[in-house]
């Protein structure tokens, strides 16, 4: 059995205007239909969306005289179901039978008889802004001190590149440099500045180089002249 509850019945115009046109607009309505309406009519489902009231009312009028016609709908969308009125309760009970099941616009439908029950208005109504201002206002607010107190985190620096080495047969000779290995661990730069004074030095730059641990490390020097000559 299937409960009927309000609905905006579709008044299409392809229907008959005087037998399909329904006056049971229930959607703002809260009496029961009477019960000898209820015996004459039927439900409906499972309704191609193509179903209007015309197509509806070609199908059952097989089977008895066709009063009226409701194929719900919302918003202009049909909703695939509807309601069916007979002239009396034996073409009603009669559509159940024959109807249930049977294919309308490519779908096969099911037809029950119909039941009301009372439904009362409700109406929509919008929400108090007053009320919504107020829940905004008793929303905590952040606390900007504990994020002040967080310390920042730290960027890492970007890794240096390791230098590559330039294979010998791919080095070029240079006109004012020179390389001096075996330099002391005492020997400073300016005593190796002294050395090379007569030969027009500009720098004087001494390194080391690791050969593992535990094991002394070899100093050397790269002296710049200020010309081939002195080289």
């Amino acid at each position: 059995f299937f409960v009927f509850i309000p609905f905006v019945p579709n008044m299409s115009t392809d229907a008959d205007p005087v037998q399909t046109t329904t006056s049971e607009n229930t959607q703002n309505v809260e009496k029961q239909v009477p019960a000898e309406i209820l015996e004459r009519r039927v439900f409906a489902g499972n309704l191609s969306f193509r179903t209007n009231v015309k197509s509806l009312k070609e199908a059952f009028s097989q089977v008895g005289t066709v009063e009226k016609v409701n194929v719900v709908s919302k918003n202009r969308r049909r909703l695939g179901f509807g309601f069916v009125q007979f002239s009396s309760k034996e073409e009603a009970e009669k559509a159940i039978v024959e109807m249930n099941g049977k294919e309308v616009d490519g779908r096969e439908i099911k037809v029950e008889s119909s039941k009301s029950t009372t439904v009362p208005n409700r109406k929509k109504g919008k929400k108090p802004k007053a009320a919504t201002t107020a829940a905004k206002k008793e929303q905590p607010k952040k606390n900007n001190t504990s994020e002040s107190n967080e310390k920042p985190v730290a960027k890492k620096a970007p890794a240096k590149k390791k230098a590559k080495r330039v294979p010998l047969d791919q080095r070029k000779e240079s006109d004012d440099v020179l390389y001096v290995k075996g330099i002391s661990e005492s020997t400073e730069q300016s005593a190796v500045e002294e050395m090379f004074k007569d030969f027009g030095v500009t720098s004087v730059s001494i390194r080391s180089s690791y050969r593992g641990k535990g094991k002394p490390k070899s100093r050397f020097a790269f002296v710049i002249v200020n010309s081939a000559e002195n080289q």
